[in-house]
């Protein structure tokens, strides 16, 4: 797959500072149920201590009901975009909604739904460069055990699924394919890959501004290169390890000229044997299609949840580290799990 003839990450950016935030609408739900009154809950601006961070993650969960019982529910982290923020998945995204008609109806299993605040983070490791952070560690070891520690989720790698939209579509992918060990599957709406970067040394400021830092001040377009979604996979070695599900999501009309990404992400992940599954609406770069993907996401991820869990004493370790450098179908569409 040759990926030049994709935009390239200066365009892609400058537009994404524009639209990457989503205006909330109100859409129906054509396939849902009316909201059921299941007991659910959302906790906002919960705190969890963060050694990779060196401060606290603001994290937003969902709760669904009988959280008490005993066995662990699985977990579904999901990551915002540029200048976003977890809760937004609450107030745009009507993820409580739609996570409890899915759960009532039975297409989803009692899950905890993780929503962390990473900034303009792009999920990546960071503080040895000056950026915002290492939020990779934190969002993909440090969140998973926090839940298991306090909020009766599972952190074996059957129960562990991520996603995100935009720049939480790298986010998802990325993590998911830096550490495969330990993620069953992962969802991009609308992802941005930015697997093309301009042949000048630096971008514009603006550009720098939108990814805060994250891959260098000037940008190292090898460190991107290095962190992409698109490197990492190329990495995997899906006929002799675990390797995650993919779900990609976006809207056809997408105003960032995302879905020709994920047209070549699907391909690319095809032609590595990654198991992969592609839907593309209707929609643009906007919360109206991001909750028209999101269901038909979650559908897919609960699918792939593997009831074989080993207890928490095995999964606290780790296969391999986390990189710290550059160097070291619509709603009511029936998605069946990837064998």
């Amino acid at each position: 797959m040759t990926w030049g003839k994709i935009h390239s990450l200066t365009v892609g950016v400058l537009a994404l500072g524009a639209l990457a935030l989503g205006i909330h609408l109100s859409y129906p739900h054509p396939a849902m149920a009316p909201p059921v009154a299941s007991g659910s809950r959302i906790l906002l601006d919960q705190s969890m201590p963060s050694a990779a961070l060196r401060h606290p993650l603001d994290v937003t969960l969902y709760l669904p009901p009988d959280t008490r019982q005993i066995n662990r529910l699985p977990v579904i982290v999901l990551l915002h975009g540029v200048h976003g923020q977890g809760s937004d998945w609450v107030n745009q995204g009507d993820i409580q909604e739609i996570a409890d008609n899915l759960i009532a109806a039975g297409r989803l299993p009692p899950v905890i739904i993780a929503m962390p605040s990473a900034g303009t983070s792009w999920y990546v490791n960071s503080a040895d460069i000056g950026g915002p952070g290492n939020y990779e560690t934190a969002i993909g070891i440090e969140l998973p055990l926090w839940l298991a520690r306090h909020w009766n989720a599972r952190a074996d790698r059957g129960g562990r699924a991520i996603a995100g939209y935009s720049m939480g579509g790298f986010g998802a992918l990325h993590i998911a394919f830096d550490d495969p060990q330990h993620w069953v599957a992962a969802a991009s709406l609308s992802g941005t890959f930015l697997t093309v970067v301009s042949q000048q040394g630096a971008i514009p400021a603006i550009n720098r501004r939108l990814i805060a830092g994250s891959f260098g001040i000037p940008f190292d377009q090898h460190r991107l290169l290095e962190a992409s979604p698109v490197t990492l996979a190329r990495n995997l070695a899906p006929k002799r390890a675990a390797v995650p599900a993919v779900f990609l999501g976006c809207g056809r009309r997408d105003q960032l000229h995302l879905a020709p990404e994920s047209i070549s992400m699907e391909a690319e992940l095809k032609g590595l044997d990654v198991p992969v599954s592609a839907e593309f609406v209707d929609g643009g770069h906007d919360w109206k299609t991001w909750r028209q993907l999101l269901p038909v996401a979650l559908v897919f991820l609960g699918q792939q949840f593997r009831h074989d869990a080993p207890t928490m004493d095995v999964v606290a370790t780790r296969s391999k580290p986390l990189a710290q450098t550059a160097t070291a179908g619509p709603n009511g569409v029936v998605v069946r799990p990837i064998p």
